[in-house]
């Protein structure tokens, strides 16, 4: 569904590997596609990552830009498995200072992507608590009619042309959407970066990350418009309604969404779902099971009346 590269040089960017169909193709390609396999349906190098985090990379924080990964004794790929249930990959920073006076810490990021999924899940372990290291991750602000949406809470995504290599000559220019979300313990503020430059700036949607531990995750997710099975456009890739999380999952629009008020659905149809119930004006708190339009194959509620809470 989705392909990703980890660059093992000091900026450690996730590059995006956009696919026309479902078929693990870039073996064939090597990330780098010429015409005749293009024609014949194949994948493409879609995004150009720069000085950024590409999509979703783990960087440090200065409070404007982001901190690579220069100041390391020593640095390891390590691919831990390639499926079929999932791949995963670890990277691995040892005396990593990302300022002057830090005391060095190792730090390993693990990637994992599912089976049938394109949403990756980001596992980070310090070698000791890190509430005094500023983190950041994001995803490149496409420079071409960039939109960006963000709930300030976590989430945010972006959705615009972009061109692998900022060469047009050589590569096509396809629209790419780009997502991350980090949960709330770990979520600051949300910031952004560029270097300046008045033509294709490296520039980012930062999300300034944190723990008091010496453990952190989150997640990060791309689609692209050569998709044969993907999303429509913007509205598809923003449509998470209000105070909504969307998680999406395979197949065009399949999803999974937790609304504010606590519903669960897949795919936009209600699987579980919290609140006052259908005429059960007492109950409080409900939840039900394979609701489908009025019925309702099984339910819990919380009930209150004079004799006490019933559930």
């Amino acid at each position: 569904m989705v392909g990703f590269r980890v660059y093992c040089d000091h900026r450690q960017s996730i590059d995006y590997y956009g696919h026309r169909q479902h078929k693990m193709d870039v073996k064939e390609t090597g990330f780098y596609t010429n015409d005749e396999q293009r024609a014949a349906g194949y994948g493409e190098d879609v995004l150009y990552t720069g000085s950024t985090y590409g999509c979703g990379a783990l960087h440090g924080w200065d409070g404007k830009n982001a901190i690579m990964f220069e100041n390391v004794r020593n640095r390891t790929q390590t691919v831990v498995c390639e499926g079929p249930v999932r791949c995963i990959l670890d990277i691995t920073n040892k005396g990593w200072r990302p300022y002057e006076g830090c005391k060095p810490l190792d730090i390993t990021t693990r990637y994992i992507l599912y089976y049938g999924h394109r949403d990756v899940e980001v596992q980070v372990r310090f070698s000791r608590n890190v509430a005094d290291v500023q983190l950041s991750t994001g995803i490149v602000d496409i420079v071409e009619g960039s939109e960006e949406f963000t709930d300030k809470a976590g989430l945010r995504g972006d959705w615009g042309r972009a061109c692998a290599g900022n060469n047009p000559k050589v590569y096509d220019t396809i629209t790419v959407g780009l997502g991350v979300y980090v949960p709330k313990q770990y979520y600051k503020a949300d910031s952004h970066f560029t270097d300046g430059k008045e033509r294709l700036p490296n520039q980012a949607y930062v999300q300034v990350v944190g723990t008091d531990t010496d453990n952190l995750h989150y997640w990060f997710n791309a689609t692209c418009d050569i998709e044969t099975f993907g999303f429509s456009g913007k509205e598809a890739w923003f449509d998470i309604g209000d105070n909504d999380t969307y998680i999406y999952a395979g197949g065009a629009n399949k999803s999974l969404q937790i609304t504010h008020s606590g519903d669960l659905n897949f795919n936009g149809q209600p699987v579980l779902y919290g609140g006052r119930g259908n005429n059960y004006d007492t109950a409080v708190g409900t939840i039900y099971f394979n609701n489908a339009a009025t019925s309702h194959k099984g339910r819990i509620s919380c009930y209150n009346n004079t004799d006490g809470d019933y559930v």
